[in-house]
């Protein structure tokens, strides 16, 4: 009797050790895909970086247009200029919403971006508010008001953007 007992405490063990073996090998493998899948999500977001470097220099193009000026009444005369700042206003949002769901990775595109998305945001509050108020939708750019709230104190460098 005593033996059968040990002897089922020896298989149970034994099972239970098989058990955690496998589930440790299980999480390693959890874990190697998981950096996997993150490296290859910094690899396309390079990559659109990379191709789209045309939007960091019209953006730029744009806040130097509107530097210290009441932008409103511009972007109801300009014509162009409302077509351009809409644009980068949606390429923003568009790359917001790209991290949002997980399309780039957020690290990545806050190294390239994050001044100049803080620095829009800056000088086009009150015309996102504005845009707001006449289509009648509280999420217009809200997801890039949403990012750019979130990058507005750097903390990996402890200071605000």
């Amino acid at each position: 009797m005593i033996a059968f007992d040990l002897l089922s405490l020896t298989s149970t063990v034994m099972i239970a050790m098989s058990l955690l073996i496998i589930a440790v090998a299980l999480l390693q493998a959890l874990i190697l895909f998981k950096r996997q899948q993150r490296l290859q999500l910094r690899a396309h977001t390079h990559q659109v970086i990379k191709e789209d470097l045309i939007w960091p220099r019209r953006i730029l193009s744009i806040l130097r247009e509107i530097k210290g000026r009441d932008i409103s009444p511009i972007f109801m005369q300009d014509s162009e200029l409302r077509q351009d700042l809409r644009e980068a206003l949606d390429y923003c949002e568009n790359i917001s919403l790209g991290i949002r769901h997980g399309v780039y990775d957020e690290e990545t595109i806050r190294d390239s971006y994050a001044k100049l998305f803080v620095v829009l945001y800056a000088q086009v509050e009150r015309l996102i508010h504005e845009l707001r108020y006449e289509s009648n939708d509280p999420e217009t750019y809200g997801a890039f008001t949403a990012i750019v709230k979130k990058w507005q104190y750097d903390s990996k460098y402890g200071r605000k953007l």
